[in-house]
């Protein structure tokens, strides 16, 4: 639930960040030739960055971050995750490919971000477990340079990176989905009589990846109706297992609205796979 009161100083700094790169991005956009290269870079990259979260950060808890946007402290963990992966690293990263900037602004752009977290971390509304600062500033440079090989290689159409893309879209769309059910708490993942947030959100990634990479791959062997049946069926069958297993508690409404909420994922798959397949240049 939402915190109901005004916006709080833990929040500030978030919400300054999440500013001033959506105004990159904006820029990004405004100066790019190509809107839907730019466009399938920009999801895929997000993508990317939530594949990577999931293994850090739900699986491996390496930090904690304290937007204070959520009174339950997990969901504000992974909203300020969220914000990190899904606005902050890509929007930069799209913003420096569409402007072609040297390794020296790549560097730059590190550092600010090693800047970032030291003050964030100063100002306790960011915490390191096992995470270190030095381990930002490997991961975000590599990343940097390999959005931009990444770019190169979508636009020469390699088999292995197009496929990826489209994976990593997917996964974008199913992620958002299901935190967005997870934040109205619609429905719970866990184990046993008490399902923890940590357990929910652990193997939330798991589904999120084992919805993402069939339908994707469903979609990429067959674009027409027979792909996309296989995507729904597929998708209606992890739930009835997960539900089998009892694995899941949802509310009521979460078992009429999810077929069609599927349907409309696997809309936005096929939509990605033209752009991938059949429109960049």
């Amino acid at each position: 639930m939402l915190q109901k009161r005004g916006i709080r100083k833990q929040t500030k700094p978030y919400l300054i960040l999440s500013i001033f790169h959506t105004i990159l991005i904006i820029y990004a956009f405004i100066k790019s030739k190509n809107k839907k290269q730019t466009f399938v870079l920009l999801i895929s990259s997000i993508g990317m960055a939530y594949f990577f979260e999931f293994i850090v950060l739900n699986i491996f808890a390496a930090y904690r971050y304290k937007p204070r946007i959520f009174k339950i402290s997990y969901h504000d963990n992974i909203f300020g995750a969220a914000l990190s992966q899904a606005i902050f690293v890509p929007f930069t990263a799209v913003f420096m490919n569409v402007n072609k900037a040297n390794w020296k602004i790549k560097l730059l752009f590190s550092t600010y971000f090693i800047l970032v977290e030291r003050i964030f971390l100063s100002l306790k509304i960011f915490y390191n477990r096992w995470w270190k600062t030095r381990y930002t500033a490997i991961f975000i440079t590599i990343f940097f340079f390999l959005n931009d090989q990444w770019f190169y290689l979508l636009k020469k159409k390699n088999s292995i990176v197009q496929y990826l893309s489209l994976f990593f879209m997917t996964l974008f769309s199913v992620t958002n989905y299901s935190l967005a059910l997870t934040f109205i708490r619609k429905f719970r993942l866990g184990f046993g009589r008490f399902f923890s947030w940590k357990e929910h959100f652990a193997i939330k990634a798991f589904y999120c990846v084992l919805i993402s990479i069939p339908n994707s791959l469903f979609i990429k062997m067959n674009d027409s109706w027979r792909g996309a049946l296989a995507a729904f069926g597929w998708s209606l069958g992890l739930d009835l297992l997960l539900v089998r297993l009892k694995l899941v508690k949802a509310h009521r409404s979460f078992y009429r609205i999810n077929p069609i909420n599927h349907m409309v994922l696997i809309g936005m798959t096929k939509l990605f796979y033209k752009y991938i397949y059949k429109d960049l240049k």
